[in-house]
């Protein structure tokens, strides 16, 4: 937990966008086909 704490905000952030994003690119690859 401590080394978690201890990440870069952005490394945060990204990790809590990821999911987000992941979800924009199948939706956008769906979109496309």
């Amino acid at each position: 937990v401590k080394a978690r704490a201890a990440a870069p905000p952005s490394r945060v952030l990204r990790n809590m966008l990821s999911p987000f994003m992941f979800f924009f690119k199948v939706s956008a690859m769906a979109d496309t086909e």
